[in-house]
């Protein structure tokens, strides 16, 4: 499974708004959202498990990685029938490193403004590398790639919804990104950026 072509029955839960990061680009708008009580979340994998058999469910947020143990699995458990993959940006790998084998596909968002050095290494086959890239951090994607040049990226276009005004990725700069850095990007990835593939081809939770 991949996160560009596997979506035809695919559900992305927010299973929490709680963030460590603050990145300009966010496409939640998560620091802005409510806390999601237990009790809605609860809520949230009864209605998985009543109305979504057969699909593909990924974990995001916010950032899991800022749940508790106990809410993790939890969640692990009441979809221990399911093929989950989760969203991150490293918070999770870092604390909770026993429970990244019960993920099909992990996909880690590894910087936003690609201006540190602070990506980790030698994570385990079920963990995927990205970055999102807007029209702000385009300018640092050449020395960050030159930096982490034997790490293949999901380069992901910034796109945010309808009514959130944040920076995104322009249709020059997408096409600035194809010829310039091609080769640095996963074949899903070009795909994303020819295609300009559209969000609601998975469903929200």
């Amino acid at each position: 499974m991949n996160f560009m072509t596997s979506n035809e029955k695919e559900l992305e839960v927010v299973v929490t708004y709680k963030c460590n990061w603050n990145c300009s680009y966010c496409c939640v708008d998560t620091h802005n959202q409510p806390n999601i009580k237990l009790s809605e979340l609860k809520e949230k994998l009864d209605k998985i498990k009543r109305d979504y058999k057969g699909w593909n469910i990924t974990l995001s947020g916010g950032e899991v990685g800022m749940m508790s143990y106990s809410e993790i699995t939890m969640i692990l458990e009441e979809l221990k029938d399911f093929n989950l993959s989760l969203n991150t940006n490293g918070l999770f790998l870092k604390k909770y490193p026993e429970l990244i084998e019960n993920f099909s596909d992990i996909l880690y968002h590894a910087s936003p403004e690609m201006t540190d050095r602070n990506v980790m290494l030698n994570l385990p086959d079920n963990v995927q590398y990205m970055i999102v890239i807007s029209d702000e951090n385009l300018k640092n994607l050449k020395d960050f790639l030159e930096y982490y040049k034997d790490i293949i990226f999901h380069l992901v276009p910034a796109s945010n919804p309808e009514g959130i005004h944040k920076p995104i990725l322009s249709k020059q700069n997408k096409f600035k990104l194809l010829k310039q850095f091609r080769k640095n990007a996963t074949l899903e990835s070009q795909l994303r950026l020819i295609r300009e593939k559209k969000f609601d081809e998975i469903v929200y939770l």
